[in-house]
């Protein structure tokens, strides 16, 4: 199989290759498969399928509030042009084909010559020979012949009579081709092929080929179809775009919701009606639908200035206060608060939001009052001074701070003289007062501390009030008298009480001598730059413990850590006992030895003690 391009061969081979294929002139066809008809059909058919496709993509979501195509943009314009552009450009490849092969010199087949099958459907001509022949086949309706590349033609036959003719006529071809081509004879191989040139050219050829069809009516074309379809597609997105709007509005209009006029300003339209009236009138009626002031104050974002100004403002209030009746309810200042921080814009609601806030402050003040004991006294009613205390909390903050102060009585001197002079001495560290400074009282303040802030704060959430145990206080001065009390920044209660060792106990084993210890409490409840206050005064006294003098493991810190530890104790029951009509049972925690148990009774009878003088002190 080889191709040959016919305007490239000499003229005088063309004409022969014409007139052979009219069958004027030898080697004449064997059989003749005409042509297609339809010269270009595939093209025309493009160019319909592509006018059709562009304009259904034209006419995709036109009028359609919910496609993002109602309005076409400058890419769909650009694929409008694009499409309208193919189109044109397949009709006129359609015509171009066409009118080539209109214009070829012989007629469009494809022929069965002595020397073997030529494909004559254009210029292009494509030469099987029959050296290269396989099979042929003779049918009622058609003369088959196949060669060794697989390539199989099919030429028409009037009936098997004449398949059988041509096929005795491919054979006996078949042979003169073979005996030509092996005797190298010219003449032979001319009788055979009309594509071979023979040195015996006709007198009256002329020397020039037949002229190409020139390409310059088909590039004319093509520019054609370039702007026409360029011009076609933007006149059809304009047309389109204003038709299109045009129905959007119409639609929105009728279905009235804020949907629909969102879809319709999202997809290009800008009615000032819609925009102005509509539009903001149909969010404001779904946002007071909802009693949610997000909805209220997105609507005033996207709204400055809005023409509907005193809708708007009647809406945000009635969401706020709808809001805030949802706040109002858990009863906390938390849920106040954050209602305040959620919506910042929440002036017009400010009054009752500042009332809702002191009814919280109200209501705890009353649950407290309901707590504690109420004696009717200036400065020691503690129903009284809380509701004080609530007030300045309202005004000023939750903090309150717990803070001791001890001072070491002069009693200490005589009680240290005692254990120097007596036969139980054991050295400065037997001495009483090495156990009550302030170090080692501020080290205990620390356990009792925490127990007298929790009951307190049990009558407050630590929005209201949150109690703390603060620093403690300096004990006295450079001439060794207790400093006055400072004035407290916060709601403070100062715990002053001053150490007095008092009654010497023997413990004959372990050996030593031994100090019971009263502390006399004043205690100070203040408010800063105020004269109300709550003052209670309560003593106590604890004698060292016999089990714990007794205990084998002891040291002299152990039995002093043990008292002063009670005492703190006995503090704690009196006060709060002063102040709660339900306290609770708070304890230091007492010190551990090994064999601190071997005697219960003991200290069982001490605890009893401890609440017979609780109760006739309380």
């Amino acid at each position: 199989m080889k191709s040959i391009e016919f305007y490239d061969l000499p003229r005088p081979v063309q004409e022969r290759f014409v007139a052979a294929s009219q069958a004027s002139l030898a080697p004449a066809p064997l059989a003749i498969r005409p042509g297609s008809k339809y010269v270009g059909a595939r093209w025309f058919i493009a160019c319909a399928i592509g006018f059709s496709v562009t304009c259904a993509f034209a006419l995709h979501g036109f009028g359609d509030l919910g496609h993002p195509s109602a309005l076409a943009t400058s890419v769909h314009a650009l694929i409008y042009c694009l499409g309208f552009t193919l189109s044109f450009a397949s009709l006129t490849r359609g015509l171009t084909l066409r009118d080539r092969a209109l214009s070829l010199p012989f007629a469009r087949a494809t022929y069965l010559f002595p020397m073997g099958v030529v494909e004559a459907t254009s210029s292009a001509l494509t030469v099987h020979s029959l050296a290269d022949l396989r099979t042929v086949e003779a049918t009622a309706a058609a003369l088959n012949v196949t060669f060794v590349d697989g390539t199989s033609f099919d030429f028409p036959a009037q009936d098997q009579a004449h398949a059988e003719a041509a096929k005795i006529a491919v054979t006996e071809s078949q042979e003169r081709l073979d005996e030509a081509t092996r005797a190298d004879s010219v003449r032979g191989l001319a009788a055979l092929d009309p594509l071979l040139r023979t040195n015996f050219p006709s007198p009256f050829s002329q020397d020039v080929p037949f002229k190409r069809p020139t390409t310059m009516w088909s590039l004319a074309l093509l520019g054609m179809a370039v702007i026409s379809g360029a011009a076609l597609g933007v006149g059809v997105w304009e047309v389109r775009n204003k038709l299109s709007a045009r129905r959007l509005a119409e639609v929105a209009r009728a279905l009235d919701t804020t949907a629909a006029y969102r879809q319709y300003l999202a997809r290009g339209g800008h009615s000032p009606e819609i925009i102005d009236v509509l539009l903001p009138r149909a969010e404001l009626s779904e946002a007071k639908a909802q009693a949610n002031v997000a909805a209220v104050e997105q609507y005033i974002a996207a709204h400055p200035g809005s023409r509907i100004q005193q809708e708007v403002d009647d809406a945000l209030r009635a969401a706020l206060l709808a809001t805030l009746e949802r706040a109002k309810a858990p009863g906390t200042l938390a849920a106040l608060s954050a209602f305040a921080v959620d919506n910042p814009r929440h002036e017009p609601v400010a009054k009752e939001l500042a009332e809702a806030r002191h009814q919280v402050y109200r209501v705890a003040a009353d649950r407290a009052k309901q707590l504690v004991i109420a004696t009717g006294a200036r400065h020691s009613d503690p129903a009284a001074f809380l509701e004080r205390l609530v007030a300045y909390a309202e005004k000023h903050g939750p903090k309150a701070m717990v803070r001791f102060r001890s001072v070491l009585g002069k009693s200490y001197k005589a009680a240290d003289t005692n254990v120097r002079s007596g036969s139980y001495f054991a050295g400065n560290a037997s001495l009483p007062s090495r156990f009550f400074g302030q170090p080692e009282m501020q080290a205990r303040e620390s356990l009792a501390g925490p127990l007298l802030v929790s009951a307190l704060q049990s009558l407050f959430s630590k929005e209201i009030l949150e109690f703390e145990l603060g620093e403690p206080l300096p004990g006295v001065g450079e001439d060794d008298k207790p400093l006055p009390l400072p004035d407290p920044t916060v709601p403070s209660l100062y715990i002053d009480y001053r150490i007095e060792l008092s009654g010497a106990v023997l413990n004959a084993k372990p050996r030593g001598l031994f100090f019971g210890a009263g502390m006399f409490f004043d205690t100070d409840f203040r408010l800063p730059d105020s004269d109300e206050r709550l003052g209670i005064s309560l003593r106590t006294w604890r004698s060292p413990s016999r089990s714990v003098m007794r205990s084998h493991d002891r040291s002299t810190g152990d039995v002093y850590e043990d008292l002063a530890r009670r005492s703190l104790n006995m503090f704690l029951r009196r006060y709060l006992k002063r102040v709660l009509r339900d306290p609770p049972d708070l304890l230091v925690p007492a010190v551990v030895l090994p064999d601190a148990d071997q005697d219960d009774k003991d200290k069982g009878d001490k605890d009893e003690r401890d609440e017979k003088d609780d109760e006739k002190q309380g």
